[in-house]
């Protein structure tokens, strides 16, 4: 399964954009998005800024299974 993380980390390996400089657009620490890019996890509110960054968008998906009706 391909998680959201890993749609996330992709996306900012392929933009060849520096660590640096998503810092300075981002206001994300160098480290933490070092670390992320290195397999870690980040908060959702950065995770959120780099995915606007990357001109992704979070959003809530719809859940397959039963629908209230079928309950």
């Amino acid at each position: 399964m391909i998680t959201l993380s890993d749609t996330l980390r992709k996306a900012v390996t392929d933009s060849g954009y520096s660590i640096r400089w998503m810092h300075l657009i981002t206001g994300i620490n160098r480290e933490t998005i070092t670390r992320f890019l290195r397999g870690e996890n980040m908060t959702i509110h950065n995770a959120d800024k780099l995915a606007e960054l990357m001109g992704l968008e979070l959003r809530p998906m719809r859940r397959r299974g039963k629908t209230k009706k079928e309950s």
